[in-house]
């Protein structure tokens, strides 16, 4: 038999490449132009079945799924989700469980336990084993790290053999017995990490990518202790599977198919396409390709023939990862969505659902405003939820090329930042799980959005920063009232006729009375102030180095009080007032403190997140909410007083 390497190669095609137009922008999933639609339309199931669920987290991207039995297992930001695909039109949520304390990277299930690996900004990891029994009430029963104490390891890539379970760190492929599955024992180490693993006839096949971008991949003899047949690298690669001795390499731009026999040297490529994807899904002789303009089918069968079919339409832009088990095949996205596709015919697959299982897959900001939550969610558009239960409404999703960043809303209206060209984008949320788009002033790298009075005014952080104001008195026709330049905004607060300016040198002050000639008040420098949040004189800044806080009772005069460092370097990213407490949104979550006395700030209190919080926002006034980027987002209650 010919065993053969599958390969595609290139760069991630991300907003820097143009997508396709939806035929309708503001409701169901996109289809992409580029090939024959091969089958009906898939049900956009939306929202998902979780509100009422009280939860103090939601959201993040959806980064590894497994399928068992008619159960789809999801790792979602920091926790796991349990849907049922027994209808794969028709998917429901069962149950999750409650977040973790970092990002989770992938899941495997066997039996009634699922293990999910977790790597922690430290660079420590873990395996937490969970029951899933009860698919409703998924409970940790242990968990585990790798390594010594002295030397830890992220937990990464997952694969079950048999009695062991295999689980990858950055340095070598742990091994653990499962005899006892609540419990797993260590076995052995073998040198050398891993992102991924797969099980294909007697290989265990690992591949991992290197600071450069390029991925490793090799496999181990399971018949022979596990010996190293060596390894081969793969330029520009992003993702892999083997199907019969087949390895399947996915990148940005192509696919290609290698010889793989021999792991250490697969020869030149057999087939190459142009699909592009970041991983695909390969059993037998055939391999679901889900690109960025569908879903392709590569036909294995004769190495020296092999064919791609498609694309099936269905909306597999941003795919992160793919599972197959008996006849469904299970996608999940970056933008926070679950696909489900029937595979009873192999090479004739049939999309059945586009279902929304994250409030927000990339959460880089969040605004509340009447009990709804509005966020950016980068190349996801606009997407809604409720305050209450942190539940997902509905989206605005345009798709074209975009990077919706910051966002604020006024009434019914909400004003979007959309970094990637798009410019000014206004919305009509009046019906929140239903936005419409009213408005666009096009052009611009804008990152910032603020809004007083009848005026928008917007934070360009890159290729030249700048702050515009915007007439939106007729929100279908915005215009430009003037502007001024600065270092690269990040932040925008406004106090009567003036704004204050986070920007790449620090603190800048303008009187924006008159915005055809808008005036430089005051500045106050520090490295790449990225949030700016006032309470009374006292300004606090998000800067490189830590909070700067400065008394601003002049302008003119900017007086440093002090500087909070977080223990997180560099990860100073966001900040909120409510009387005398500044809300700090870090690397390690949000600190609270009280700047009654800004020389000395006294800390109160401190809530951890799974990852950096980006932005921060205070609702009606007793809740704070943090958009937590790949971390979804977090809800605290506030004292009264």
């Amino acid at each position: 038999m010919t065993a053969v390497l599958v390969f595609a190669c290139g760069n991630d095609p991300s907003p820097s490449q143009p997508e396709t137009p939806n035929a309708s922008p503001e409701a169901g999933p996109r289809q992409d132009a580029g090939g024959p639609q091969t089958d009906a339309q898939p049900d956009h199931v939306s929202p998902p079945p979780s509100a009422g669920i009280a939860r103090p987290q939601a959201g993040g991207e959806p980064t590894a799924i497994a399928l068992f039995d008619h159960w789809a297992y999801i790792t979602v930001g920091p926790r796991m989700m349990i849907w049922d695909v027994t209808k794969p039109s028709a998917p429901s949520l069962r149950g999750e469980t409650a977040p973790f304390a970092s990002i989770l990277h992938s899941v495997a299930v066997e039996g009634t336990f699922a293990y999910v690996s977790e790597a922690t900004p430290e660079g420590d990891g873990q395996v937490r084993v969970i029951d899933v029994h009860d698919p409703a009430a998924p409970a940790e029963v242990s968990s585990f790290h790798l390594g010594p104490s002295t030397t830890p390891e992220p937990a990464r890539g997952m694969a079950i053999v048999g009695k062991q379970l295999f689980v990858g760190g950055d340095a070598a492929i742990w091994v653990f017995d499962l005899t006892n599955p609540g419990t797993p024992a260590p076995v052995k180490s073998i040198q050398g990490g891993a992102e991924h693993l797969r099980l294909v006839g007697n290989r265990l096949y690992y591949w991992r990518r290197d600071i450069t971008g390029d991925l490793a991949l090799g496999a181990l003899d399971t018949t022979a202790n596990l010996a190293n047949l060596g390894q081969a690298r793969y330029l520009n690669a992003l993702g892999a599977d083997v199907a019969d001795g087949d390895l399947v390499i996915v990148t940005g731009d192509g696919t290609r198919v290698f010889d793989a026999r021999n792991p250490a040297s697969p020869g030149s490529p057999l087939f190459q396409s142009g699909t592009q994807s970041r991983t695909l899904a390969a059993r037998g002789r055939t391999a679901w390709v889900p690109g960025w303009d569908g879903l392709h089918v590569l036909d294995l069968s004769d190495p020296k023939k092999i064919s791609d079919t498609g694309p099936t339409t269905m909306p597999s832009e941003g795919i992160n990862d793919v599972a197959i088990s008996g006849n469904a095949l299970g996608v999940v996205t970056d933008r926070g969505r679950l696909l489900t596709v029937d595979v009873s015919q192999p090479r004739a697959p049939v999309s059945k659902a586009v279902v929304d299982i994250s409030l927000c897959g990339s959460c880089t900001s969040v605004h509340a405003a009447a009990g709804n939550l509005f966020i950016g969610a980068g190349s996801a558009g606009l997407r809604t939820g409720r305050v209450s239960d942190l539940s997902f409404l509905g989206s605005a999703y345009p798709g074209t090329a975009l990077d919706f960043e910051q966002v604020v809303v006024q009434g019914n209206i909400a004003y979007v930042a959309d970094w990637y060209g798009g410019g000014l984008r206004i919305y009509d949320v009046s019906d929140a799980a239903r936005p419409k788009q009213l408005g666009q002033l096009q052009g611009g790298n804008f990152h910032a959005v603020a809004y007083s009075n009848g005026r928008v005014y917007l934070g360009q952080r890159t290729n030249g920063g700048l702050l515009a104001v915007i007439d939106v008195a007729d929100p279908a026709h915005p215009t430009v009232l003037g502007s001024v330049e600065t270092e690269g905004t990040w932040d925008i607060t406004l106090r009567n006729s003036l704004a204050f300016v986070a920007d790449d040198g620090g603190l800048k002050i303008f009187d924006v009375s008159n915005p055809a000639s808008i005036k430089n008040v005051g500045q106050y420098a520090c490295s790449y102030a990225r949030s700016v949040a006032l309470s009374g004189n006292i300004a606090a800044l998000a800067c490189t180095d830590g909070f700067h806080f400065v008394d601003v009772l002049q302008p003119s005069q900017i007086v440093k009080k002090s500087v909070w460092a977080p223990k997180w370097p560099g990860s100073s990213a966001a900040v909120a007032a409510l009387g005398a407490r500044m809300y700090l949104g870090h690397g390690g979550g949000v600190t609270v403190v009280d700047v009654t006395d800004a020389a000395s700030p006294k800390v109160l209190d401190a809530w951890p997140t799974s990852y950096d919080v980006r932005s921060l926002t205070l609702s009606a006034p007793d809740q704070l909410i943090a958009a937590c980027a790949i971390g979804g987002v977090y809800r605290w209650s506030l004292p009264s007083k």
